[in-house]
């Protein structure tokens, strides 16, 4: 994984930046100005650079201090208001009925531990080590604490002061591919605490106050047919005991109320393609952001779409949107690695197409692009012919459900199709089908087995793979007779990865052989250039010199005023006064 993606905390005064990159893994807080004017507090920006080996796993905001109590109110009206803060319901500046609270911001790494960095400090303010390697954290309503799920189905409550346990407990009742834990606002009946949702393809509604059968209840499904589900991304909560998920790769922003969760839920299907990510500004305004935009919505008695919102440069989109109290609403973008910021309004009233400009110099012109590389050619034999998603899907329906299967046409259909969003969305596709589960046999084996045969050529076939994979590779991996070619492919993809430093040391050489031949040919060049400018000198010397030994008498060459010499005025002279003695 590579790249950067921004977490606004629940106050809406700090942001993370988390650049994941080889060679460069990075955590970065911008201080939101609770002021007008600039957006982000330059000077206090604080950056934490981590090891090359410790990658980034997943991250979360959460709450660090108590709120503070005064004395009318009593432990019940404090726990309210502490979970107020917990949830985000904060007025923009970190204070809520006058009371402060501090965020921070965890960061789970594959090697297990979990790093906890503060806006305030300048490295991190803790390390967590007594839980196992993280897939998943969430906030909790309790300050100073945060959930994380394990790679092994465990459920902790972590208290980060104390780095200990605070409830641990493994999942029961659930499938076996669970991967999201997030914490909700909706209070659980009879004991009043915030439930837990769980999730992969499917969601699951969890009471971490339990001591067993934590596992409360499931989500209802959308109406597909569940061979066919995709895992859930994201989940942020509404209002009250309303929230919006998202599956991945899908365009449907998906509406369930927990304390009705057998009900089927109310569904959206977003303007800007595949969600990427879903984020509340205030009261019922969302944003979906899209491979194509973001799309402002309201959520209020069902989903209406209110606003387009982009930039001016058409291949840079919003990466994340927020409400900051002092300074309105406030889009982020990114320029490389990192978030650059710009207002985009005081209020959140979007209505309408918004064409948003910002700062942005291309860095094309800038780069050396005459560096070689090795490239991949697809084959000549096949002639690119790109089609609509609907009109590709329909098409390779057809050959996948026939009664009998062609291979080569397959393969043929695939790689003349290598528009990498015109594949996502046929493979999307394949997920509302009735026969799903056939599409996706059918076309796994037909090209896993072709990309496993032929590791050393690049084609959209590996494209085609790869979403496929995304997509259904759940699905793919408990299906027994898929299993042989899923070990043939891991084992071609081993063997060519093994090929792949030879590969890199050849066109080090290549390069080295060609950078030395280029630099011989500069010499030679010059060398050319220099020995003609001194032939040509030497040529003029010896002209001067063959006309100077050429002549007899050097004073022949000397020509008086009015063209006369001594040999004229002699001619002269003999003329008047007889011959010359």
């Amino acid at each position: 994984m590579s790249g950067a993606y921004s977490q606004v905390d629940a106050t809406g005064a700090y942001l993370a930046n988390v650049i994941l990159k080889n060679g460069r893994n990075e955590v970065q807080i911008y201080p939101i100005a609770q002021h007008p004017g600039p957006l982000v507090e330059e000077n206090l920006i604080k950056r934490f650079e981590l090891d090359i080996d410790q990658n980034v796993v997943c991250s979360t905001w959460f709450s660090e201090s108590s709120v503070t109590e005064t004395p009318r109110k009593g432990k019940r009206r404090a726990s309210d208001a502490e979970s107020h803060v917990s949830n985000g319901s904060l007025n923009g500046n970190g204070h809520i009925n006058g009371h402060t609270s501090t965020s921070l911001f965890a960061v789970a790494l594959a090697n297990g531990t979990v790093l906890v960095f503060s806006p305030n400090k300048d490295d991190a303010a803790y390390t967590i080590t007594c839980i196992d390697s993280c897939v998943s954290l969430t906030r909790s309503t309790t300050s100073g604490h945060f959930w994380a799920l394990s790679n092994s189905q465990v459920v902790s409550e972590v208290d980060v002061s104390s780095n200990t346990l605070v409830k641990l407990f493994k999942l029961g009742k659930t499938d076996a591919e669970v991967g999201k834990i997030w914490q909700t606002d909706f209070a659980v009946k009879k004991l009043g605490a915030s439930a837990l949702l769980v999730a992969s393809s499917k969601v699951h509604l969890v009471d971490g106050t339990k001591s067993k059968k934590q596992v409360i209840g499931e989500l209802a499904q959308e109406g597909i047919d569940e061979s066919s589900l995709l895992p859930f991304a994201y989940m942020l909560p509404v209002s009250g005991s309303v929230v919006s998920l998202v599956r991945e790769l899908s365009s449907t922003l998906i509406l369930h109320d927990l304390s009705k969760p057998e009900n089927e839920p109310v569904t959206f299907e977003s303007k800007c393609g595949t969600i990427t990510r879903v984020e509340f500004l205030k009261n019922d305004t969302g944003v979906i952001f899209g491979d194509n935009g973001a799309e402002v919505v309201k959520v209020s008695n069902g989903i209406t779409s209110c606003a387009i919102v982009k930039t001016n440069q058409p291949t840079i989109f919003f990466e994340n949107i927020f409400f900051a109290a002092q300074n309105g609403v406030i889009g982020v973008w990114y320029d490389g690695n990192q978030p650059r910021f710009v207002k985009l309004s005081d209020d959140i009233h979007f209505l309408g197409n918004y064409s948003i400009p910002i700062d942005y110099k291309s860095k094309t012109s800038d780069l050396d692009i005459s560096t070689p590389e090795i490239t991949f050619v697809a084959s000549e034999s096949t002639s690119i012919n790109n089609i609509a998603p609907a009109e590709l899907f329909s098409e390779l329906s057809d050959l996948l459900l026939g009664e009998t299967v062609s291979k080569k046409s397959v393969i043929k259909l695939c790689s003349s199709n290598d528009i990498e969003d015109n594949i996502k969305d046929t493979i999307r596709l394949f997920s509302q089908a009735s026969e799903c589960s056939v599409l996706v046999k059918n076309l796994f084996l037909i090209i896993s087995h072709k990309v496993a045969s032929e590791t050393s050529k690049k084609s959209s076939l590996s494209m085609w793979l790869k979403w496929l994979l995304l997509a259904h590779g759940g699905y793919i991996s408990k299906q027994e007779e898929l299993a042989s070619e899923l070990k043939n492919l891991q084992s071609s993809l081993d063997n060519g990865m093994k090929m792949m430093p030879k590969l890199l040391a050849l066109q080090g050489r290549l390069q080295l052989l060609k950078s030395q031949a280029e630099l011989r040919e500069r010499i030679r060049n010059q060398t050319m250039e220099e020995v003609e400018e001194e032939s040509a000198e030497e040529a003029e010397h010896d002209t001067f010199n063959d006309t100077f030994n050429n002549t007899t008498n050097i004073e022949e060459l000397i020509v008086y005023m009015n063209g006369e010499n001594d040999d004229d005025f002699d001619s002269v002279s003999a003329d008047i006064n007889g011959t010359v003695e």
